[in-house]
């Protein structure tokens, strides 16, 4: 075997030796500590309603779905002895059972959630009751989500891009192109938690404008990779090294320039942060070498490439993704030296 595919095979063998993640890393799962949270009122005498009791200092905390995303509630349970005065939260009249019995469900937004209820007279006099409630489960609960909601868990995504390319070739005139390109992926997990692959496709779907009248260029590209997460990078942080093999050609009409049935195998770390339950930011770098057939052309010869996304899930549970990509592709082979140079723009759904 020649050292184009030795290298490939070194690449995954590299990746397998690291070893799949035995249960020892089941210590990374979420302690199940999320379900309670302490009520604290105010000191202030103008920031508590004389007539409001509540009657737990602990509360539950119950965790809500909408669509395939959950939240944690704060269930507060009180007693209002005010006659004929109301007690109001947000905009709503909080109804009182008999005794002045109530309840009321919290959404929790951090671990420190600040309340506000108002008490409200026949004669229009308003009195504040604050306080603040104190989840020291959010982060547990958080990872609990995440775990729930792995975005990596079967994502096929599908969208269109704009791209805008410019390319040069050894005797040939400069061309630049702006295109409509579809794009496809799939991503999952291989062996939890640590192992992930994926592959994506790309192809110009249509021209839109171009330097040169009559002349237009076609890109297809696909990718396939696999890689392992570091375990010493901790949620919401995750940094995955990844290798695969890849393909591209480039489709001419008009003219005569261009490259096709290009080969190799490339080198594609990923680095994603969780910004919340529905929202994550990733980025990756792509180092391409080129091969000819088996063996690998001079180390000038290569794809650089790199891209930021923005990931957003839907109460469906599907993502919207957009993202920003930049790639440089060089090649010098046969006393010729061409290079392409791409940006692109895309909109991506998950099905």
């Amino acid at each position: 075997m020649t050292n184009g595919y030795l290298c490939i095979a070194s690449l995954f063998a590299t990746l397998l030796a690291i070893g799949p993640v035995s249960p020892a890393f089941a210590a990374d799962a979420p302690p199940d500590n999320w379900k309670e949270a302490r009520l604290i009122e105010s000191d202030k005498p103008k920031e508590h309603v004389e007539g409001v009791v509540w009657k737990l200092e602990r509360v539950e905390v119950e965790s809500r779905s909408v669509g395939q995303l959950s939240h944690p509630v704060a269930k507060l349970e009180g007693e209002f002895r005010k006659e004929d005065w109301i007690l109001v939260h947000g905009e709503t009249q909080i109804e009182l059972e008999s005794g002045g019995k109530f309840s009321v469900s919290i959404p929790l937004q951090a671990e420190v959630t600040p309340v506000h209820f108002y008490a409200i007279s026949p004669l229009g006099i308003v009195e504040d009751e604050k306080l603040v409630v104190v989840f020291k489960g959010w982060d547990a609960y958080q990872k609990k989500v995440r775990a729930t909601l792995n975005p990596l868990k079967n994502a096929f995504f599908v969208g269109l891009g704009l791209t805008s390319m410019s390319y040069t070739q050894s005797r040939v005139q400069d061309f630049s192109e702006n295109a409509i390109t579809l794009r496809a992926a799939y991503q999952s997990i291989w062996i939890p938690p640590r192992w992930d692959y994926g592959f994506t496709a790309y192809l110009t779907l249509l021209p839109l404008t171009s330097n040169r009248p009559g002349v237009t260029a076609r890109f297809f590209g696909l990718n396939a990779r696999a890689g392992y997460s570091l375990p010493v990078v901790k949620e919401p942080w995750r940094v995955t090294l990844m290798g695969g093999i890849y393909y591209a050609s480039m489709f001419v009409s008009g003219a005569k320039f261009g490259y096709s049935n290009v080969t190799g195998p490339m080198l594609y770390p990923v680095a994603r942060r969780i910004l919340s339950t529905t929202d994550s930011v990733s980025g990756y770098f792509k180092y391409s070498p080129i091969t000819d057939g088996l063996a690998f052309l001079a180390v000038t010869n290569r794809e650089v490439a790199a891209g930021l996304a923005w990931n957003h899930q839907r109460e469906s549970g599907k993502q919207t993704s957009v993202s920003f990509d930049f790639a440089d592709f060089y090649l010098l082979a046969r006393n010729v030296s061409l290079r392409n140079k791409t940006f692109s723009l895309a909109l991506s759904l998950g099905l």
